[in-house]
């Protein structure tokens, strides 16, 4: 069954990644953004609207150039602006040359390293979004209140795990008890062991998000929290609610 992302997703990682082409072989020639930062959905919309889905999602940089294949792909009816655009774009890739020896490669906009992180999309999608502490929310949740107070003490990281044990001099195991890889921490629990994320991943398919699934790469669990409550808002407070809900009863399952 194909992946389900939000349409507001899509929508943001369309514009977020710009296309240089070598050989054209993993650039998709009307829907990658590849000439001028640009997609040709805005750049000839009319000549857009007549190509059917499919060869939009399959045609290649390198097969639309190939004797320019890329006219056939053409099947809409041929107004004026139609061929307006499509003389403007026959024009436009008269200058391109593929080069054989070289790999395509995509730069994410949102980076200085035009390296794609979670943080960094996470950051670029909400800039300006209101912000709140964890434990602003935390209350106003209709979780259970064992999951309410669960959260609270994650927020003010007042878990026992064995990081905090050490440090008040405890007994405490060396290694993650659910996964046996690393040292317990909150945020390992929550985030990066691999149970965590298996959990996460459970979660947001449920709701059609599990691309928001937590990688190792990804920031602290408070960091993270704030990304995860606006996307979720995009699908209504409730969707939040559950899953703000089910991830502290998962994992405090898991532990006990």
């Amino acid at each position: 069954m194909p992946i389900q992302v939000h349409q507001s997703v899509k929508s943001f990682f369309a514009v977020a990644i710009i296309s240089e082409v070598g050989n054209g072989r993993n650039t998709l020639f009307w829907t990658d953004n590849w000439i001028h930062g640009q997609n040709l959905g805005q750049l000839v919309p009319h000549l857009f609207g007549a190509i059917p889905n499919l060869v939009k999602r399959r045609r290649t940089v390198y097969e639309a150039l190939i004797n320019m294949r890329w006219v056939a792909d053409i099947k809409g009816a041929l107004t004026l602006d139609v061929l307006a655009e499509y003389l403007g774009l026959w024009d436009l890739l008269a200058e391109r040359v593929l080069q054989p020896d070289v790999e395509d490669s995509h730069i994410w906009k949102f980076s200085a390293s035009g390296q794609y992180s979670a943080k960094s999309a996470y950051d670029a999608m909400f800039i300006g979004a209101i912000q709140f502490q964890p434990w602003e929310r935390i209350w106003k949740s209709w979780a259970p209140g064992k999951c309410k107070f669960f959260m609270w003490l994650v927020a003010h990281n007042r878990c026992w795990t064995a990081d905090r044990l050490a440090k008040n001099g405890l007994a405490h195991p060396e290694k993650c008890p659910l996964c046996d890889q690393e040292e317990e921490t909150i945020n390992h629990l929550l985030l990066s062991c691999v149970f965590a994320r298996q959990t996460w991943f459970e979660i947001l398919l449920g709701l059609g998000l599990q691309v928001l699934s937590p990688q190792l790469e990804d920031p602290s669990f408070e960091e993270l929290e704030d990304p995860y409550q606006n996307m979720l808002g995009l699908l209504g407070s409730d969707s939040y609610s559950a899953a703000t809900a089910e991830l502290p009863n998962s994992m405090h399952t898991s532990c006990h």
